[in-house]
């Protein structure tokens, strides 16, 4: 089952998150733009979704469809890790574009968060 928590129109910077509940395997995937004015729907979709995931070791973030992220977006998914390690679940992000990869790796907020 899945659920779109916001959806912008296409060519907005808005952040766009769709949520797909599956016991075993949850996935909340995220398109547009991860900043600062959109970090706090990023961790409000992942609390949902590892709530629900009672089951699954892996809640997966799937950024393939991100067009910008900043630092606060990064620190944001970095919390929401750590949030989920609370709860014994274990963040996984998938497809970060090159330019997310690029940050990550310049700053190393979020580096100890496995990709996929």
């Amino acid at each position: 089952m899945s659920t779109v928590a916001q959806h912008p129109a296409p060519g907005s910077p808005e952040l766009g998150i769709r949520l797909h509940f599956d016991p075993a395997s949850p996935r909340v995937c995220v398109f547009g733009e991860l900043d600062l004015g959109s970090a706090h729907l990023l961790a409000d979709a992942l609390d949902s979704i590892g709530a629900t995931a009672r089951g699954a070791m892996f809640v997966v973030l799937d950024v393939e469809g991100v067009t910008f992220c900043d630092l606060a977006g990064l620190r944001a998914i970095e919390a929401c890790a750590v949030s989920l390690e609370r709860i014994g679940k274990r963040l996984m992000i998938q497809h970060p574009p090159r330019s997310m990869a690029k940050l990550i790796s310049i700053t190393g907020v979020a580096a100890a968060i496995p990709c996929g």
